[in-house]
């Protein structure tokens, strides 16, 4: 049996999910994984091993990783969520307060003015993100709005839960329109939807809906698909491993948690808006995006709307500070950088796919627009993946 396993160099004890993103880099260095949660928290018979991944939080540690410390087996916690003990341990951690600021970021960029979180009381691990959303959003001019629902109240689940669903629809129909509603998990977003619906309003025209995660099998399976932010787990992992190596070379590591911010906005249908209160724009607006690779003309949206093309564009100065053509050029640009970075179509498909008639007139807004040529966005993505 030891002949099998002569090409590992290192045996590494984990207290975590295994992934396929940990067993590649694993592999790539020749460390062999040992999952201790398959092992009823036990060290295997002849095995040794070199270091230990671990997600268990610091004031919750298993009796094996205490015994694995107290032996000098380096340790690193592959976590989610930061802890005032995370010294003691080194730390690569997702960088929560940085999508909480993404998320403001993101819905100021789409023209909201009123913005919104519901949160637990005990607020729990996504108080940081919280309170970052909430200083960005005021830093830029929003007013967040915030209610927390009680966690801990002694009645039976269903009844919590129906308690829960209602108090967040009277929540909703309090919020002042249109508002961007950031959602602490895409399976709480997919949820919310339908409770949204029922309460008499749209998403995304009433209420847009932004979430964390980017679970695809959730997200673009809900009605509607929900605009999710990323987390960079590929880059979480890699670092974990790496600082995992430096302590089991003797090397000496930073005591300070190590941060990994979010890759990006998975966009969905869920914001699929720019909000404005005035309907004719809005209604006009969700036309104009989905006839994105369509030759249409003010004419054509006015109609659509059922007002003269000079009313339209006067409603357009008034709500959003562009003409329709100009709003028409911008959503374009938008979805060209969404094919770019998520596809591998051609640049020159991505041209008429997104209603630019001329590839030259294409790449000149582009690079007008962005500072670079489609090809180089293109390439710029693809090195931050």
């Amino acid at each position: 049996m030891a002949e099998l396993h002569t090409e590992w160099e290192r045996s590494i004890g984990l207290l975590t999910d295994t992934t396929p993103l940990l067993r590649e880099g694993a592999e790539k260095r020749k460390w062999r994984l040992v999952n201790l949660r398959y092992c009823n928290y036990q060290i295997p018979a002849g095995i040794r091993l070199d270091g230990l991944l671990t997600q268990v939080l610091p004031s919750y540690l298993q009796p094996v990783q205490e015994r694995l410390q107290a032996q000098g087996c380096p340790v690193v916690r592959l976590g989610s969520w930061e802890h005032p003990d995370d010294a003691i341990i080194p730390a690569v951690l997702h960088d929560y307060k940085t999508a909480g600021l993404l998320a403001a970021q993101y819905l100021r960029e789409r023209g909201f003015k009123h913005v919104a979180y519901w949160g637990r009381n005990p607020a729990g691990e996504y108080e940081p993100m919280f309170v970052a959303f909430h200083t960005a959003a005021e830093t830029l001019g929003m007013q967040c709005h915030l209610t927390r629902f009680e966690t801990g109240a002694e009645m039976s689940i269903d009844a919590k839960n129906k308690r829960k669903q209602r108090e967040f629809k009277n929540w909703i129909v309090s919020l002042p329109k249109p508002v961007g509603y950031f959602v602490a998990g895409d399976r709480l977003a997919s949820g919310y939807c339908p409770i949204i619906q029922a309460a008499g309003f749209e998403v995304p025209k009433d209420v847009a809906v932004l979430s964390i995660g980017n679970n695809t099998n959730i997200c673009d399976c809900s009605v509607p698909s929900i605009t999710s932010i990323e987390m960079d787990d590929e880059s979480r992992i890699e670092k974990a491993l790496d600082l995992l190596g430096d302590l089991m070379a003797g090397k000496q590591v930073s005591k300070d948690p190590v941060y990994i911010p979010p890759r990006r906005v998975a966009e969905r249908q869920s914001t699929n808006v720019l909000a404005t209160s005035d309907r004719i724009v809005a209604e006009a607006l969700q036309f104009m995006w989905s006839k994105i690779g369509h030759d249409i003309s003010v004419e054509d949206v006015a109609a659509e709307v059922g007002i003269s093309s000079r009313h339209l564009e006067r409603r357009f100065q008034e709500a959003l500070g562009s003409s329709v053509n100009q709003e028409m050029r911008r959503r374009r640009l938008v979805e060209a950088q969404r094919l770019l970075r998520d596809t591998t179509f051609p640049i020159i498909d991505i041209s008429p796919a997104v209603g630019f008639r001329s590839s030259t007139y294409f790449h000149r807004t582009f690079k007008e627009t962005f500072g670079m040529s489609p090809r180089q966005y293109r390439l710029q993505q693809q090195e931050k993946t």
